[in-house]
């Protein structure tokens, strides 16, 4: 098995663990994806601002981000049976720092472009475990957008997203472990507060 089936297994098993099942259906996990390519977008943004990124800091948000968006697009394709298409090396050549700052941000509308293609299919269903027809049909190329744009997004940041998700879905086994968070929604924070997460 390839690093990236091992990585659809182990968050398989992850959720399963915590009973989480439940919650993983098409539109909420859709819903989740495109939450957190916002969040991504936001981590590309201060990155390339001068004004907001010390240049000494290192890329863990960015990292962090790209594994969040892996696991939840990887676990979209488990949980609708569609096949994840193998990530592709992309070749982004070399440019000046604008050029490369300007293809990293084409990267991210496109990247945003295409999960709001997918978010598009679930806005009128329900938050059911199966999927109809009509989005059946569609599913698996606009998924297979989101993985395109998302190879291309990482190759530009020089940033493995398999390896990103995988380390990803360690820490998440650390905030979430299974006795605290077994068939519950809540938020890692609540835990010990006791309080609702944002």
């Amino acid at each position: 098995m390839d690093a990236l089936g091992h990585l659809v297994t182990a968050q398989r098993t992850f959720a399963r663990e915590r009973n989480w099942d439940q919650f993983h259906t098409p539109k909420n996990l859709a819903m989740a994806l495109g939450g957190e390519i916002g969040e991504l977008a936001e981590a590309v943004a201060d990155r390339l601002d001068p004004h907001r990124h010390d240049p000494g800091a290192d890329d863990t948000s960015l990292i962090e981000e790209i594994g969040d968006v892996t696991l939840y697009l990887l676990r979209l394709h488990d949980v609708t049976q569609t096949v994840p298409p193998s990530p592709s090396p992309v070749d982004c050549g070399r440019g000046s720092n604008d050029d490369v700052a300007m293809s990293v941000m084409r990267a991210v509308c496109a990247l945003t472009a295409a999960s709001g293609r997918l978010l598009e299919l679930f806005q009128w269903t329900s938050c059911t475990a199966t999927i109809d027809e009509s989005i059946g049909a569609e599913l698996p190329e606009r998924l297979a957008a989101v993985v395109a744009q998302l190879s291309m997004l990482s190759a530009r940041l020089g940033i493995d997203p398999i390896a990103a998700a995988t380390t990803k879905l360690r820490k998440n086994a650390e905030k979430y472990p299974v006795a605290a968070s077994f068939g519950s929604a809540r938020k890692y924070t609540t835990f010990t507060t006791g309080t609702s997460g944002s």
